[in-house]
Order: structure tokens, then sequence, then C-alpha cells
């Protein structure tokens, strides 16, 4: 499951539903909290811009591209 995280409440909530084979996309006011995540059970990614934001915070970067790549290959298609 493809988590987009936006917000910290929401980015500490989230936490204890990763599961291996997730993958936690944070953005936006998130990742002003993301500066404390370890240990995460799975991959965690940032777009490239906010990226440039937080140069110092340890987080993968995919590209707008990837990013729609990701939600082509869901199985969820809710998304819209």
């Amino acid at each position: 499951m493809i988590h987009l995280v936006t917000s910290a409440p929401a980015l500490h909530d989230v936490i204890e539903w990763l599961a291996p084979d997730d993958i936690l996309v944070v953005a936006g006011g998130a990742l002003n909290a993301a500066h404390g995540l370890q240990r995460l059970p799975c991959r965690a990614a940032t777009f490239n811009d906010d990226k440039a934001l937080f140069p110092n915070l340890e987080i993968d970067t995919i590209t707008t591209e990837e990013w729609l790549n990701l939600l082509e290959e869901s199985p969820c298609r809710t998304w819209s």
C-alpha cells in the first residue's frame, strides 16, 4: 500500500499501520516531523522539490513520474 502523508499528526498515526511492502511518501507539513523517524518497516520517500527544503533529512526521493508509476502499479484503484 502507498501512504501519502502530508501532516505531522498523520505521520505519527500511520506508523503503526505500516507493513514491510508499503511505501510511505512524506510531503508538506509531515516533513517537519520526519526528522525523528527511525527504523521504519518500509521504504520512505519524498518528492525531489520537498527534499531540497530538508537536505539533511535521510529519506529517498521520487520524481513526479515515479510517483505516477507507483500509483498506476498499485493494486489500490480508489485514487483519482
